[in-house]
């Protein structure tokens, strides 16, 4: 490692201490973290002919699904503050930037706890454009590719379809056996080629990453919660996590692939049967 790599991944380390300091472990999850961010911008940025030197402004940091949960839930805002640690840390070693730089928190049931994987890119090249063209306020937001749900991080629900209604009741495409989950609680509707959450005056509410939504555009990594249940939104062109299993619905008589059902539903002498209010299916006035 040079002496640049070596001062940036310092600068890095110091920086992330505090916007992570709620996961622990040995090494701190904060040096892993910038011991990959420093070979990932190594080995993406772009040196112009004035000698410019320009760092990546999109990273992902993909963590344990334990790691994420917790990251999320003690810091709403941690992919700001980190994407300002990121920034403040690659100024100092003297990178510049086409953009400000943008971090989406990523959940991985692959990775063990405490693991860390880093991807990093130019959301344009720095290279093709003016020394006039200026930074925009706004990263460039890419059209979802492969886009899922983790339920709870154990299984997978794609988003195929370009409505997806989230409920207790067991006409909806996902759903969520919870007596507090609304009967139509959510859904997702395809807009423009990304994915936008909207609550549907539901009871208890709908949170992203902490903070109560009426409506709000996904991004990789937003943690989703509907009463007790974590759903994490992911992107990936090969598909979900390949640990995590889809959902099927119970026996009902009928087979809909698109539907799915915790495996928690109630069961009464091992045959599946559908939450009816008498049974404490949920609220009867949602």
């Amino acid at each position: 490692m040079d002496d640049g790599s070596r001062r940036l991944q310092e600068l890095l380390r110091d920086g992330l201490a505090t916007p992570m300091q709620s996961l622990m472990g040995e090494p701190p999850i904060w040096a892993v973290v910038a011991e990959h961010l420093t070979r990932e911008v190594g080995a993406t940025a772009k040196h112009d002919s004035r000698g410019v030197v320009y760092s990546p402004d999109q990273f992902t940091l993909s963590l344990h699904t334990v790691d994420a949960r917790t990251l999320a839930g003690n810091s709403p805002n941690v992919q700001v503050e980190l994407a300002r640690v990121i920034q403040a840390a690659l100024a100092q070693a003297g990178f510049s930037f086409v953009r400000n730089p943008h971090v989406t928190l990523s959940s991985d049931p692959t990775l063990k706890i405490g693991e860390a994987r880093v991807i990093a890119w130019h959301s344009r090249d720095p290279l093709s454009l003016s020394t006039e063209a200026g930074v925009p306020e706004e990263p460039l937001t890419p059209p979802a590719v492969g886009a899922f749900l983790i339920v709870d991080g154990k299984r997978h629900f794609r988003l195929d379809r370009p409505l997806i209604t989230i409920g207790r009741k067991l006409d909806n495409h996902l759903v969520l056996a919870d007596p507090h989950v609304s009967r139509r609680h959510a859904e997702v509707r395809k807009q423009g080629g990304r994915h936008m959450l909207r609550d549907l005056n539901s009871t208890s509410g709908t949170r992203v990453n902490g903070s109560l939504i009426d409506e709000h555009l996904l991004q990789a990594g937003d943690v989703i919660t509907i009463s007790g249940i974590t759903l994490i939104y992911g992107e990936d062109a090969a598909g979900p996590p390949g640990t995590t299993q889809r959902y099927t619905p119970p026996s009902m008589g009928r087979k809909d692939p698109n539907q799915v059902t915790p495996l928690d539903l109630r069961k009464i002498d091992g045959t599946a049967t559908r939450p009816t209010e008498d049974q404490g299916g949920g609220p009867k006035g949602d």
